[in-house]
């Protein structure tokens, strides 16, 4: 667990970086919980629940260009080394000292070995079957939230959306994570995701919305719904 950040340095924090610290749930320790909370209040800022299990949610320029996959980041990591070599052989050709060119590529190095390997750990919240479905579904688009509607767990629902997940997000089929809920018939989840705003008016790629979806699979239309169908 981290040491307690102090109030001065959460003071100069963003609140999009003080959000994503809380959503790391138990990999901080609860002086450093307290803080940000603390900081989170006094700004007015909306404080969700600790989460049951880490909440990834990346803040940096760098990391929301990596966000879109793999090969979005090697390419990006290549491209960057090769900017910053070009740096270093004007830097030599200028006679000027390329040290700290040097350590600049090795921690961005560094950096990107540890996202990677953090990636490949997985996400403790998901059984080892619903890691393997969202590892093959990722190049589609399937998200996390889509996999545990699917799986019809509440909590960790709950926690990706309090923590920005964005709800209504589609894979390349058109499916949402209430569409994923419907298949399944799970009726609780979804009436949790039309309460964090997500459109059951969405249609597929193959025209389906998520009660068309529920129908075909033999599932009941959750009682939220009646109305907009009947």
């Amino acid at each position: 667990m981290s040491s307690a950040y102090s109030v001065d340095e959460l003071r100069n924090k963003s609140a999009a970086w003080l959000l994503a610290q809380r959503g790391l749930g138990g990999k901080h320790n609860g002086e450093t919980h307290a803080r940000i909370e603390a900081e989170m209040r006094q700004r007015g800022l909306h404080v969700p629940p600790l989460p049951e299990f880490p909440v990834m949610i990346n803040t940096g320029m760098l990391a929301g260009f990596i966000r879109g996959g793999r090969v979005v980041g090697i390419v990006l990591a290549v491209v960057i080394c090769w900017l910053l070599t070009q740096v270093a052989v004007v830097a030599m050709k200028a006679g000027e000292p390329i040290i700290w060119v040097s350590v600049t590529v090795i921690a961005f190095l560094v950096y990107l070995v540890i996202y990677f390997l953090r990636r490949e750990k997985g996400d403790e919240a998901l059984t080892a079957e619903q890691q393997q479905a969202l590892s093959k579904g990722k190049r589609d688009g399937v998200s996390q939230l889509m996999i545990v509607a699917a799986g019809g767990n509440a909590r960790r629902v709950t926690d990706l959306l309090n923590y920005g997940t964005e709800v209504n997000a589609r894979t390349k089929s058109g499916n949402t994570a209430l569409m994923y809920a419907a298949a399944n018939g799970h009726a609780d989840i979804y009436r949790l995701l039309l309460s964090y705003g997500a459109d059951e008016l969405e249609k597929n790629v193959k025209g389906q919305t998520a009660c068309d979806i529920a129908r075909c699979n033999g599932h009941a239309i959750p009682l939220a719904t009646v109305a907009t169908y009947s």
